[in-house]
């Protein structure tokens, strides 16, 4: 890339930087992960261009944003200076006249995700990579399907995805938050069957984030599994958990840490009733028929609580999604796949006639090779459903154990 002018050759990731800065949206947090992508392309001596353009970018920032996002940045306006009249004007032409507002510059910005500079050197040249499915058969026409509306879906979410501080845009890995989450979730705690659930599963997805948090001011039990089902199953209590820390326990590791880890056996010794659950989604058409990262996790929780009893087929469902996320079109799923009663967008919301819902729990020989092994909840519902044959004291005795118990019986004194 190189500069003509006072003017930026126009590139895909050029591009995407410039949409992304010239729309009301970007004060949402995605322009803060703009920022420090470019910030680590200004570490490498043949991206020196990006420099002047990741000042340009956090100069926006600084001049739009509250004191808390210096913070969230590494900017505070006691380092930041005002420019000058001319700079403003070369501002305004690299970035499409955005204006001349008071602009400030900035000092003492440090990289915060340095082991994103490979993902970030790549990201115009390929496309995130859907992971093996973990329950059905990759090579089967559904599965096939799958991939290719999840791949059309995922090249729309790019422009409105909020990247994963881990994943980046890889996702197959997690489902993003987006612009627009917070519209979604206002309309979402609106629904009659929001405000009448005491308890509601509350899939780790990062677009539902703020969710949990709104769910436990709201005073609702929250069910949250940690990522990728592999340690279990969490409760978040507004009466268990201080309200300080009700909005650091509704991320993930915040979870982990303030929350209280709870088995399937618990679940179900407490008595707990699910009468709602929400996720995220990749995909979703307006029949409710979602489709997730490809793992089948969904699914997977909904059939390990349907199996004790934690839910049934009344138990309504939710997706919330980005508007780009909704298709018109059919889908072809799997039996095992949980549809949705609710679609919940930034724009609106659909009401889904119908919605298909297992009525069954896990489909044991269905789950792929290292599934039982990766998550333990699926182990221990199997002892649950099928506990394994216990042999009575006397089989399990050694010869020895024999001999010693008759020992004991002939020297006994009726």
């Amino acid at each position: 890339m190189g500069w003509s002018n006072g003017c930026i050759t126009v590139d895909p990731l050029h591009e995407d930087i410039r949409r992304v800065c010239l729309s009301e949206q970007s004060r949402d947090g995605h322009i803060i992960h703009l920022v420090r992508m470019l910030h680590m392309y200004s570490m490498i001596p043949t991206f020196g261009a990006w420099k002047r353009m990741e000042v340009i970018l956090m100069e926006w920032c600084v001049a739009n944003w509250t004191s808390s996002t210096y913070h969230e940045i590494g900017v505070t306006s006691s380092s930041c200076e005002l420019v000058t009249e001319e700079k403003r004007k070369t501002i305004a032409l690299m970035l499409g006249n955005l204006g001349t507002e008071c602009l400030v510059t900035y000092s003492n910005c440090e990289p915060t995700a340095h082991h994103l500079i490979h993902r970030i050197l790549t990201m115009t040249i390929s496309q995130p990579q859907r992971p093996p499915t973990l329950q059905t058969d990759l090579s089967s026409p559904a599965s096939s399907h799958k991939s290719q509306v999840r791949e059309k879906v995922w090249e729309e979410l790019r422009y409105v995805a909020i990247p994963d501080s881990r994943f980046d845009h890889d996702y197959s890995s997690f489902i993003c938050d987006f612009v627009g989450s917070k519209d979604a979730g206002r309309q979402l705690i609106q629904l009659p069957c929001y405000k009448s659930a005491e308890t509601i599963f509350i899939t780790p997805d990062n677009c539902l984030q703020e969710l949990r948090c709104q769910a436990l001011k709201d005073g609702k039990t929250v069910i949250c599994t940690t990522y990728g089902i592999k340690r279990g199953f969490f409760v978040l209590s507004p009466q268990q958990i201080p309200e300080r820390l009700w909005e650091v326990s509704s991320y993930l590791d915040g979870m982990e840490r303030y929350g209280r880890h709870i088995t399937l056996n618990g679940i179900r010794s407490e008595g707990l009733r699910i009468p709602l659950m929400v996720t995220g989604t990749g995909a979703i058409n307006y029949q409710g028929l979602r489709f997730g990262k490809g793992h089948g996790f969904f699914d997977l929780e909904w059939g390990m609580l349907y199996s004790i009893g934690a839910l049934n087929k009344d138990t309504k469902t939710i997706a919330l999604v980005h508007e780009c996320q909704v298709l018109d079109e059919e889908l072809k799923g799997e039996q095992w796949d949980t549809g949705c009663d609710f679609i919940i967008t930034n724009k609106r919301i659909i009401t889904v006639s119908g919605a298909a819902k297992p009525g069954y729990g896990i489909i044991w020989d269905k789950l792929a090779k290292g599934m039982m092994e990766n998550i333990e909840s699926l182990r221990e519902l199997k002892n649950i459903i099928s506990p394994p044959e216990v042999k009575s004291p006397q089989d399990q005795m050694d010869f020895s154990d024999e001999a010693r118990l008759y020992m004991d019986y002939a020297s006994f004194d009726f």
